[in-house]
């Protein structure tokens, strides 16, 4: 039969797709956990770091009052001048004190320096994790979700012929899916070089055409994305982790960090993300133009957008 077998059943598309984009969110959400538990190995190390550094500065003030206590035991004997002697007071009980209390500090020293040691460590491991956490993350929000949209196309396409009840070969798939090529948003947010952006029809030239937000409000939005947001996202935060990041600082929708995830992040309805088009190795804007005048005037290298790509047919079929 050679190429010539027989698709009717194209369900396994589907399901497939499914899956991937399951697995893809459960993996998402395993690194999400794993870096909220960095960060609080990372909290509980740095407590304890504090807490010992303030254990030696008393214990160290402690060791010092003793001292002097000592001293002044020491420097209260006196001088009888009919016998020709000299008595000293027993202070015995005071130099006791220094010896426990130099012990004390000792101890707390080594609780400090142990507790560093580890924190040093731990970091040195973290930084290798999420090196590697990072390249997953990115093959699970690019590859893996590319395939699975890609599965999503084909079966809407085989679908619609499957109906009829006739079934199309192999090669007459690959025509129909060559043939129903057109522009395709891709399923993923991408940061996009700002200078390969094409803003030279951009309508936007100074803070007057700023209408609904204003630039300076625009500013402090870019710098929360730059500084706050992007690189949650990269470990693996979604718009779960921002609400309730909002909720533990006490900001509102307008000044929060959803908000910010949204405007950049948002699904593919979400009419607020900044959308391009790719043309070669240029990028078209259909929406976002403000928020690129002031990423370029904050001299940001990259943007997160939606990319739309236009799939050609084969110009053989």
């Amino acid at each position: 039969m050679g190429n010539q077998a027989s698709i009717r059943e194209v369900a396994i598309l589907q399901e497939l797709s499914a899956a991937l984009k399951l697995y893809a969110s459960e993996a998402q959400q395993s690194l999400f956990l794993a870096e909220q538990e960095i960060t609080r190995t990372t909290e509980w190390l740095q407590e304890r770091q504090r807490f010992w550094r303030r254990e030696m500065e008393r214990a160290a003030q402690e060791l010092g009052q003793a001292k002097l206590s000592l001293q002044g035991c020491l420097s209260s004997g006196y001088y009888d001048s009919k016998t020709g002697q000299r008595y000293i007071p027993d202070c015995s009980r005071y130099e006791a004190k220094v010896q426990e209390l130099g012990r004390r500090l000792n101890a707390v020293q080594a609780e400090f320096e142990n507790v560093s040691k580890w924190a040093r460590a731990i970091q040195q491991a973290i930084e290798e994790y999420r090196q590697r956490a990072h390249r997953y993350s990115s093959i699970l929000s690019n590859d893996v979700q590319k395939a699975a949209s890609t599965l999503n196309q084909n079966f809407s396409v085989l679908q619609s012929y499957t109906a009829t009840g006739t079934g199309i070969t192999v090669s007459q798939t690959t025509n129909v899916l060559q043939a129903t090529s057109k522009w395709v948003e891709l399923p993923e947010v991408q940061d996009v070089p700002i200078d390969r952006i094409d803003l030279s029809d951009s309508y936007v030239h100074s803070s007057e055409d700023f209408k609904k937000v204003s630039r300076l409000d625009m500013i402090e939005g870019l710098k929360k994305l730059e500084q706050v947001v992007k690189p949650a996202v990269q470990n693996g935060a979604d718009a779960d982790y921002f609400s309730q990041l909002d909720a533990q600082l006490g900001l509102d929708n307008k000044n929060g960090y959803k908000n910010i995830y949204d405007v950049f992040y948002g699904s593919s309805q979400n009419n607020s993300t900044i959308k391009l088009d790719k043309l070669g190795d240029t990028y078209k804007v259909n929406n976002g133009y403000h928020r690129l005048y002031v990423a370029k005037e904050l001299g940001l290298k990259t943007i997160p957008a939606r990319i739309t790509v236009k799939v050609e047919p084969d110009s053989n079929s």
